[in-house]
């Protein structure tokens, strides 16, 4: 079985979206438990399988991340990805492209 690259909490499902609104990639963002100040982004997610309660497990090409309680599920522009990258959280890129906050909805684990 793969190991678990990296536990992440406070974690995001970000989907990159174009101009007319189509899902172009997903990724998750998200914090490291043992290093609050840190952030990871991870490539592009194939799927997402719930393994406890609590917890899921994030499968991108070649890692697989643990993410554990509740995220978010959020839709961006493809051009926030950069803002992203830079250690803004994805609230502040929210902020920053003036976006509603109704595309926000619960990501189930």
């Amino acid at each position: 079985m793969p190991t678990v690259k990296r536990t992440l909490v406070d974690w995001y499902l970000v989907h990159f979206c174009n101009e007319e609104g189509n899902i172009l990639e997903t990724i998750v963002w998200g914090v490291p438990p043992e290093n609050k100040n840190r952030f990871v982004m991870t490539s592009a997610v194939e799927n997402v399988v719930p393994e406890q309660e609590d917890s899921s497990l994030v499968h991108t090409r070649n890692s697989i991340y643990r993410v554990m309680g509740k995220g978010i599920e959020i839709h961006l522009p493809q051009a926030a990805a950069e803002m992203l990258r830079q250690g803004h959280n994805p609230d502040d890129v929210t902020k920053f492209h003036r976006l509603p906050v109704t595309p926000q909805r619960s990501a189930e684990t």
